[in-house]
């Protein structure tokens, strides 16, 4: 029996199968159908290797859903004529393999599971996740009950700019199997992708008051019963159950579904004092962005004075463009600003 390509990536194969269970239930019925026709004493099938073949009728498959499977790496065409076009799977043993694991990894409708295991209270707190936060005990206290929580626990924190919700959507990004994404519409990966595709244990989600209604509902969504589903054009149709936790910061409430609000906890956050911001940007500046503490004081002071209160992370993008020279850096910026502040 032929190999399949040392060249083919399984786990691309099984990437392609994942959201396809109509073509997983061909593959299901090749395989059985191979095993119990199979001719050992007969390995050579038009000079090629192979024990056995079969026709579409042979396992109740349209042509078209066998030419994607021999065109992404499954099926090889034994012989083709006019009447008749046979296939053999390259690999019998690996494509079950390929199987066994989807099967083990999704429902019995195709479903896609994905269950996260979280770390406890305590790991949290070791790990000092929320360190990058200036005060707020009492609400990363409640951050990492949420976060080792065994069920779907979320939380959406309001404020305006320049207030904590920014740092603590940081800190989270920065964990093992986390994902941030934001709500305002870019022409990069979505929420369905980053979903599926990453499979986050985390997910911190920022301006969620721009995310679209389509991607609220769907949120909305899974945070109540873990289920993710996505309907494509062409009936195209993809599930996953999941436990992922979601962590989201906006602006204001008023673009935000109600679902949302109510199956989420939320926390409302006052803008950060003078003092607090510059204690946040000396804090994180030279942790994160290797400053001096007279450097992050010297861009924190400036933020402030441009927009008369404390941006995160316009602090943040005006010290990776300082390089030792941040009263330099910031005039140029507030020169060209289009709004006459820092950064626009």
């Amino acid at each position: 029996m032929m190999v399949l390509d040392s060249e083919i990536n399984t786990g691309t194969l099984e990437e392609y199968l994942l959201d396809k269970p109509d073509y997983i239930d061909i593959l299901r019925r090749v395989v059985e159908w191979e095993e119990d026709n199979l001719d050992p004493e007969h390995p050579l099938i038009q000079g090629k290797p192979y024990d056995v073949c079969w026709t579409y009728d042979d396992i109740s498959a349209h042509p078209s859903k066998l030419y994607q499977l021999e065109v992404n790496g499954f099926l090889e065409r034994v012989f083709d004529s006019q009447s008749t076009t046979a296939y053999a799977l390259k690999d019998r043993d690996k494509t079950k393999q390929i199987l066994n694991k989807i099967e083990n990894t999704t429902g019995s409708d195709g479903e896609r599971i994905v269950m996260h295991e979280f770390p406890t209270e305590e790991e949290l707190e070791k790990m000092g996740v929320f360190d990058d936060v200036v005060g707020y005990d009492d609400v990363k206290f409640l951050m990492r009950r949420a976060m080792s929580s065994e069920k779907i626990t979320n939380i959406v924190m309001f404020g305006p700019p320049g207030s904590a919700k920014t740092v603590f959507l940081m800190c989270i990004n920065k964990l093992e199997d986390a994902c941030y994404i934001s709500g305002k519409p870019t022409s990069g990966p979505g929420f369905f992708d980053k979903m599926f595709d990453e499979e986050p244990r985390y997910m911190a989600i920022d301006e969620l008051d721009n995310m679209k209604t389509e991607d609220q509902k769907a949120l909305s969504d899974y945070t109540d019963n873990g289920i993710l589903v996505e309907t494509k054009g062409n009936n195209k149709r993809r599930q996953m159950q999941t436990n992922t936790k979601t962590f989201a910061a906006a602006n204001r409430s008023g673009d935000i579904l109600d679902e949302i609000e109510n199956r989420f906890v939320d926390l409302h956050f006052e803008p950060y004092t003078y003092e607090e911001f510059i204690e946040v940007c000396e804090h994180i500046l030279p942790k994160n962005e290797g400053k001096s503490k007279e450097e992050a004081r010297q861009i924190a002071e400036a933020v402030w004075d441009f927009d008369g209160f404390g941006n995160v992370r316009k602090a943040i993008q005006a010290s990776r463009l300082s390089k030792g020279d941040p009263e330099k850096v910031i005039g140029v910026l507030d020169s060209y600003s289009p709004s006459g502040g820092l950064l626009g």
